[in-house]
């Protein structure tokens, strides 16, 4: 059950591993008074399709892929 105070902006949606698998373990979480600064945009970064590489070199690098969300740092003045 998810409380009411938080956004979850990485969702089951998302699969942030890198194996074969289609599984959602890295989440980002804010807290209602951050969704105004968040600029809606976040996201899995597939590292392996952006420079090419093959599952091998995948997962040398990680079993995971980083997350982000973008937020806006001078949209308000708190």
């Amino acid at each position: 059950m998810r409380c009411e105070d938080y956004t979850w902006l990485i969702t089951n949606d998302f699969d942030t591993t890198t194996k074969s698998t289609d599984v959602t373990y890295d989440r980002i979480i804010i807290t209602d008074g951050a969704v105004t600064d968040y600029a809606s945009e976040a996201g899995v970064f597939r590292f392996d399709t952006v420079y090419g590489l093959n599952q091998a070199m995948t997962e040398a690098v990680s079993d995971h892929y980083p997350v982000y969300a973008v937020f806006w740092t001078r949209k308000d003045g708190d």
